[in-house]
């Protein structure tokens, strides 16, 4: 019931962390590090791609930035030693792109130096509107020094995002995109508000991806895009090599479990970090009936994951 997810999503705020964290116990991979490399070594068993993302964004000041680069720093040294896929999600609020452009980049680039000789991906993800273009340029300076092991994130409730699209493709060098709807609140000025015109949006932006030889993360929890994804790869098969559907921990899992059957390879992002309060209140927040499965959960009621 619909009426029942919003009301809950809208209490979520008053609930203490013990009963929040049970409630949302399925979208995080855990507060530490090695919980989430446990959850990891679990998900590469059952045949899926692991992406890590450290929790945490719109730093306060410098030594947080650090601190962030840091605890990916010592992710990296752990997966290395387990043997597991190094592939880590960063967002330049989180590296104090928004404090220091500059220092915010330099972070990233420091990252993305280890990773590389690591033999690792670093994705530079997206944020609110106002920040596009910052980060697109930054992306620029990574994509400049580590060719495609680093990737961008595209947005397809924003008017821009196509053209941005075929820009990046312009430049030179190879081109790793994330592509997703949106999360954040835009201005209908800017940003598609109906979700058919969202939508369609993505599939054309993922349309000029393919056709102009980008590597694309299809990144959605909607059976339509997925459903598009099917078709289009049936009539060209070689975008098969250049994409993969990307999916959050706990959301939508027996629809993963039928693409991966279908063949279209699978990554899971895995959130973790103390920062978990915010992170599950802007998810539930953006999606109530979350919010309704979330309190389900509590009493056994989660949806079971096929191997």
């Amino acid at each position: 019931m619909k009426w029942l997810d919003s009301l809950l999503a809208g209490c979520l705020p008053l609930v203490p962390n013990p009963l929040l964290r049970t409630m949302s116990g399925r979208y995080l991979a855990g507060e530490s590090r090695g919980e989430a490399i446990h959850h990891a070594r679990h998900l590469a068993t059952t045949g899926y791609r692991i992406t890590f993302d450290l929790l945490g964004e719109e730093i306060e000041n410098s030594s947080q930035a650090d601190d962030a680069l840091e605890e990916y720093q010592s992710l990296l040294v752990d997966l290395s030693a387990s043997e597991l896929e190094i592939n880590l999600s960063i967002k330049p609020s989180q590296f104090g792109m928004g404090i220091d452009w500059n220092e915010g980049v330099e972070r990233a680039s420091q990252l993305g130096d280890e990773a590389a000789d690591a033999g690792g991906f670093l994705r530079w993800e997206m944020e609110g509107s106002e920040t596009v273009d910052p980060t697109l340029d930054g992306f620029k300076i990574l994509r400049n020094r580590f060719g495609g092991k680093v990737g961008c994130v595209l947005q397809s409730m924003l008017h821009r995002t196509a053209n941005d699209a075929r820009g990046l493709l312009a430049e030179n060098g190879t081109l790793n995109v994330r592509l997703v709807k949106g999360v954040y609140v835009e201005p209908p000025e800017i940003a598609f508000v109906d979700s058919e015109a969202i939508t369609a949006s993505y599939l054309e932006t993922l349309e000029i991806l393919l056709e102009g030889g980008a590597w694309v993360g299809v990144a959605t929890h909607d059976p339509v895009i997925t459903g598009a994804l099917q078709t289009l790869l049936a009539s060209h098969p070689e975008y098969e090599e250049r994409c993969e559907v990307q999916m959050l921990l706990g959301v939508q899992e027996s629809l993963r479990v039928k693409i991966r059957e279908a063949g279209i390879p699978v990554r899971v992002y895995l959130p973790y970090g103390s920062a978990w309060r915010a992170y599950v209140l802007r998810r539930l927040r953006q999606n109530p009936r979350l919010a309704g499965l979330a309190f389900q959960g509590m009493f056994g009621a989660r949806e079971r994951l096929k191997a």
